[in-house]
Order: structure tokens, then sequence, then C-alpha cells
């Protein structure tokens, strides 16, 4: 186990507030282990920089679930509660999880039956590059829902 606080992103947290307190929509680009799979959301949650779940989109169901119980046990939080994952045939998280790891399946049915994403503040489309239909799909459907909601609430 290991300390989240101790990832190279957590030590950029001054430069992510302001990031995400300017604009609606972030590219991070950041060295391989340096914490955006895990840091980013722990950073966002630490400081409570968003209102509602922060969902983290993982390509494959492994890694969604590897980070959700990483993560769980690194901030000993039990899995399933604060922090969880929502794969294809798998669920362990419940409607206040704060955040959730998902794969690009689930977000693509979540913004399909959910128009408004009311329970949702934050989007985190991790490892976009291995591109799919879902994700690309996905991150046009939430642009679409962002385009038509209000100003992006905060805490």
């Amino acid at each position: 186990m290991f300390c989240l606080d101790e990832l190279s992103l957590s030590r950029e947290y001054p430069r992510l507030q302001k990031a995400i307190d300017s604009c609606k929509n972030l590219a991070l680009l950041a060295p391989t282990g340096s914490g955006k799979s895990l840091g980013l959301p722990w950073i966002i949650k630490k400081y409570d920089l968003v209102a509602g779940q922060i969902i983290i989109v993982q390509p494959r169901r492994i890694a969604a679930v590897s980070l959700a119980k990483v993560f769980s046990s690194s901030s000993s939080l039990h899995l399933g509660d604060q922090v969880g994952y929502h794969v294809r045939f798998d669920r362990k998280c419940t409607q206040s999880s704060k955040i959730v790891y998902v794969t690009d399946g689930i977000i693509f049915r979540m913004l399909l039956t959910d128009k408004s994403l009311s329970r949702v503040g934050m989007i985190i489309f991790d490892e976009f590059h291995e591109r799919t239909l879902s994700m690309d799909g996905s991150l046009a459907l939430a642009k679409n829902i962002q385009k038509h909601s209000g100003p992006i609430s905060k805490l």
C-alpha cells in the first residue's frame, strides 16, 4: 500500500485547482506513474473541488476494478461505499459513492439513460488514447450534456 498524497500529481494541487476553476474541460498530460488515475480523483475528493460523483472511465474492466481496489485500500475507505467500480456483470458501488471507476461501455449506457447525469460532478476519461466507439460516443454525449446544462456546480 502507498500514500496517495505521495504521488507527484498531488504536489501540483494549486495548478490543478486553478485549471479546474477556470475551465469546463481539461486535458492533462503527465508521465506514467504520476497519479493521473489515482491521484487526480484523490485530489478532487480531498479538496472538494466538485460536487457530485467523480466518474473515472477506464477502457478495460480489470483496470477499473483494480484501480478502485487500490484507491480504497490506499485511502482506508471501504470498497463499495465512498469508492467503487461498475463494470459489465459486476458492480460494487452505491448511488452515494463519491468516486466510481467504470468502463467505457458503462459510461456510454449511463449517458444514454440519464440525460442530465444529475449525480455526476466530473467525468475523467482516463487512457483516452485507447480509442473505442464507446469512448468516442461517450465524450460526444458528455459534451452535449455539458453544452445544455447550466454552470458547473462546485462546493
